[in-house]
């Protein structure tokens, strides 16, 4: 497995807004988009773009409950840095979903290897 470099962790608007893709912001946006081939729609789907930049500028307390809710008609970005911020959470669902890829078929193949040697006749020809 090749490693996959992580993207920022913060992402700062012009309006001073600190974003920090934390594992509940990222599981919110996976749920919405739902497995890696969908990742690419984020980048051209613009139902997409506005669930997700709704999620990512919400507010929310320190246990991960929504405090204030952000409507696609209240954002106050520039079309640039709203693509900006859609290409950081491009980034973070990429990386996320790559890196869970390559741990899943690290697993298979340490089970593979375990069942393989497991199926080995012992060297006494007595079961083991």
């Amino acid at each position: 497995m090749t490693d996959v470099k992580s993207p920022e962790p913060y992402f700062h608007t012009s309006a001073k807004q600190e974003i920090f893709m934390s594992y509940g912001l990222l599981n919110r946006i996976a749920k919405l988009v739902g497995k890696v081939e969908s990742v690419g729609l984020l980048l051209v789907d613009t139902n997409i773009q506005a669930a997700v930049l709704c999620i990512v500028l919400s507010t929310y307390d320190a246990k991960g409950k929504l405090v204030e809710e952000v409507d696609a008609e209240s954002i106050m970005l520039t079309p640039d840095e709203a693509v900006s911020l859609i290409v950081w959470v491009t980034e973070h669902l990429t990386s996320f979903f790559l890196k869970n890829l390559w741990k899943g078929e690290t697993m298979i193949n340490q089970f593979q290897a375990m069942a393989a040697q497991n199926l080995e006749p012992s060297p006494s020809g007595s079961p083991s």
